[in-house]
């Protein structure tokens, strides 16, 4: 999958928007992209992840729930830079 900055570089070239491009690219690297409801405010590393994800056993993807759960559980620990104060 190309780098962001290469598919903005080729979208302004073109002079077409780069979700398009982006989207290519990614079938074009036999990945599926994720998209919330509004794909032009999608997050590409969040796409590439939940792409890569898909690509998994469901061995695999347990160990990255469980990871995921561990990270988010950890987050909500921590205490926020008002608490922290």
């Amino acid at each position: 999958m190309p780098q962001e900055a290469t598919l903005e570089g080729l979208a302004r070239g073109l002079g077409v928007p780069v979700e398009p491009l982006r989207r290519a690219a990614a079938e074009a690297a036999g990945v599926s992209l994720y998209y919330e409801s509004v794909p032009e405010q999608a997050d590409p590393e969040v796409e590439i992840l939940i792409a890569s994800v898909c690509r998994l056993s469901a061995a695999d993807r347990r160990h990255v729930a469980v990871l995921v759960e561990s990270l988010l559980t950890a987050g909500a620990e921590e205490p926020t830079e008002e608490e922290a104060g």
